[in-house]
């Protein structure tokens, strides 16, 4: 266990005020903070919700990408040996043990799948719970809801009123109320420059063989995407866009990996809302198909934070 994960799981409202990334660190609080070891608490707290939270993925994966039945491997093939040894899934997962991103991408499944139910207000309360997660949920998911919302009620703009009524409250009031400067001076760990810095934080400071890799498993991802579209005869529409949104996130952070995977999640999830709402089908999988897969399951790709590409360089 890193040190700076242990500070995800200390952070809390009780003595932060209304902090980003403070609802984790304060529902574990009464035990951390009583523990005659804090940062062995936190550490076990860490393992608590990394395991819990890779069970409940594994679950929901396995009913999103159900087993074909035919025997031409189609689409989700692919995107089940690519979740399950690709970097972009279960070894980023691993490797960010301690994270709240898993959390955030179930919050997000069942958002979108409350839209599905015109539930928009309780997915609403979902994207609000993962905002105080982790408000990089704001770039990955709430553009997908948004969408899928404006397309679930016949592209009509006030059915969006319920779903981002409790989400806007929730970031007016961190940018209000949140007091970062007690966040930072925390003792328990070392990741507190999540809350001393600037909310925008552009520092791209990759090399450029680094970038050009990096680049490369973006167009892989977007490969993917469009060959999907393609396949079933669709040109891209709202949702295609919507996968885009994660890129913005390159502007608040240099967790570049981590971006990364956020757009194959969000890609992931938008082939499931259109095969099981929309109309498409699970391609087959021709040998472009074939080869985009191939790239994504291999594990050569981004990994983590500090070094992307640690077998590479």
């Amino acid at each position: 266990m890193r040190d700076w994960m242990i500070t995800q799981y200390v952070v809390n409202y009780f003595e932060h005020g209304f902090v980003r990334r403070g609802l984790v660190g304060t529902l574990f609080h009464p035990f951390v903070m009583l523990a005659e070891d804090p940062a062995l608490t936190a550490a076990i707290a860490s393992w608590i919700v990394f395991f819990a939270t890779s069970a409940a993925a594994l679950v929901l994966a396995d009913r999103a990408l159900p087993h074909a039945e035919a025997e031409t491997p189609d689409l989700r093939h692919g995107l089940r040996t690519a979740l399950a040894v690709g970097c972009l899934g279960a070894v980023q997962v691993g490797y960010d043990q301690g994270r709240f991103d898993l959390l955030n991408m179930l919050l997000l499944a069942a958002a979108l799948a409350l839209v599905l139910r015109d539930r928009p207000l309780l997915a609403g309360a979902a994207l609000t719970i993962g905002v105080l997660v982790h408000s990089a949920i704001l770039f990955y998911g709430l553009p997908l809801a948004i969408v899928a919302q404006f397309l679930r009620s016949g592209k009509r703009w006030q059915s969006l009123l319920p779903l981002l009524l409790l989400p806007a409250i929730v970031v007016v009031a961190i940018f209000l109320f949140a007091e970062s400067e007690r966040a930072a001076g925390i003792t328990v760990g070392n990741g507190t420059n999540a809350w001393d810095r600037e909310v925008l934080f552009f520092d791209f400071a990759l090399s450029w063989y680094v970038t050009a890799l990096l680049v490369a498993f973006y167009l892989a991802v977007f490969a993917l995407f469009l060959w999907f579209y393609r396949a079933n005869r669709r040109r891209p529409d709202l949702l295609f866009l919507a996968v885009l949104a994660p890129l913005g996130l390159n502007l608040f952070g240099d967790d570049y990996g981590r971006w990364l995977v956020f757009t194959f999640y969000a890609a992931a999830m938008v082939i499931w809302l259109q095969t099981s709402r929309f109309g498409f089908r699970l391609p087959v999988l021709d040998r472009s198909g074939w080869w985009i897969c191939l790239l994504l399951c291999l594990p050569i790709g981004p990994v983590g934070v500090n070094y992307i590409f640690p077998w590479w360089f």
